[in-house]
């Protein structure tokens, strides 16, 4: 009797081992239920984490195995929080969304990621998605989003704090929690958040899947970044994280692959984000009643900004000075312009530039038909801020030209 007992348990201890082996990491399972506050789930049973805004180092230091001259490391500030999604879009969110299943590893069920998409098609799914999802915005994520948040605080080649300390072998103890690659992968897709989430509760940032990401590929711009994203034109879109069938070099968080977006792969998927809307600017009170003066009656208050050291009238501010040209036709009209030019530079620069960018919301209004006696110029320029950085819309009024349409008897010069 206690011979046939001993039999049980080593077969029972044989059976946990084998399930351990062939499914690590299934104890943590994402399950929404356990998750913090900061989740998401929209309808379609996608699960998103909120990430907040900070400051990362991009890329990868030269000493790093596996660095690749393309992953030249540089700061990169993301000033808007947005949601990531916790997993990859699965086969069973795609089907639910676009009605089929174009995935190679259809075997591997409704919880394996959904791959063999091309580009094109993910942009499809994202359209609809948005259509179904009214009132919320989705979206690829930028490459410097998708690094930001797969990295959650870490400088390390993965995001569990691991290293790559042997440039032959295929295999990697850090890398074998948190990723399906090529030593662990049986060559194949498995069901996702399976294995170790990151810091911030992100699931198969390494391997699985590569994910497309929205920006085209190019060579890292120089030097400190804020909201870094892709050129506008391009050959190739970014993919990252690496995939099933990808070595450990590959799996990095700093490594960048990019393909054309007409190809489809069996190691090819994607995650999304989904935006944070931006709150509602309190409507400013006209400034008619706030303005002073004796006399002249402030008509109208414009604001014209400018892109980061331009003085080029910007395309999305013509219809502005077009609507200013048209209400300074009245005989009695005076247009005041005044350039604010702050904490950019030095003062002297500030001050030039102010000049030019009054310059040429001057010359513009002139060339429109604006009589040039009417027009009144003033700029302003100082190294420190003259309204309070607390958010964008205030360092945008550092950056603008004020222009002010009074209704008075022509000003004597």
């Amino acid at each position: 009797m206690r011979f046939i007992l001993t039999i049980v348990i080593v077969f029972l201890h044989f059976l946990v081992a084998l399930a351990n082996d062939n499914d690590k990491g299934a104890n943590i399972r994402f399950n929404p239920t356990n998750a913090s506050s900061n989740l998401f789930t929209n309808s379609i049973g996608m699960n998103f984490v909120l990430i907040s805004p900070g400051t990362f180092l991009m890329g990868s230091p030269k000493e790093e195995l596996g660095h690749d001259y393309t992953e030249e490391q540089h700061k990169v500030s993301i000033t808007k929080g947005f949601y990531m999604q916790a997993t990859e879009v699965t086969q069973g969110q795609w089907e639910r969304v676009m009605g089929y299943n174009p995935s190679f590893f259809l075997n591997c069920g409704k919880d394996c990621p959904v791959e063999s998409v091309s580009f094109k098609e993910v942009e499809d799914f994202i359209i609809k998605l948005n259509e179904i999802e009214k009132g919320h915005v989705y979206r690829l994520p930028t490459e410097a989003e998708w690094e930001y948040a797969c990295r959650a605080g870490t400088t390390t080649p993965y995001n569990n704090g691991g290293t790559i300390t042997d440039a032959v072998t295929f295999h990697n103890e850090d890398l074998e929690r948190i990723a399906w690659y090529y030593a662990n992968s049986k060559e194949g897709t498995h069901p996702v958040g399976l294995k170790e989430p990151n810091n911030w509760g992100l699931y198969d940032m390494h391997g699985n899947v590569w994910e497309w990401t929205q920006d085209w590929y190019s060579r890292y711009p120089f030097g400190y970044r804020t909201d870094q994203g892709g050129p506008p034109h391009g050959w190739s879109k970014v993919r990252r994280g690496g995939s099933w069938r990808e070595s450990p070099f590959f799996c990095r968080s700093a490594y960048r692959s990019s393909s054309r977006p007409e190809v489809r792969a069996p190691d090819m998927g994607f995650r999304l984000v989904m935006e944070i809307p931006e709150p509602k600017a309190p409507e400013r009170p006209a400034l008619v009643t706030e303005t002073k003066v004796e006399g002249p009656l402030c008509k109208a208050v414009e604001d014209i900004y400018f892109d980061l050291d331009s003085d080029k009238i910007r395309d999305d501010m013509r219809p502005i000075l077009d609507r200013v040209v048209q209400m300074s036709k009245e005989d009695k009209t005076e247009v005041h312009i005044s350039g604010h030019t702050c904490d950019l530079a030095s003062d002297a620069y500030n001050m030039d530039l102010s000049k030019r960018r009054v310059n040429s919301v001057k010359n513009y209004l002139i060339n429109k038909g604006v009589a040039a006696e009417k027009i009144y110029a003033t700029y302003f320029g100082k190294s420190r801020p003259r309204v309070p950085n607390t958010d964008e819309e205030h360092r945008r009024l550092n950056r603008r030209v004020e222009i002010r349409l009074f209704v008075a008897e022509p000003s004597a010069r």
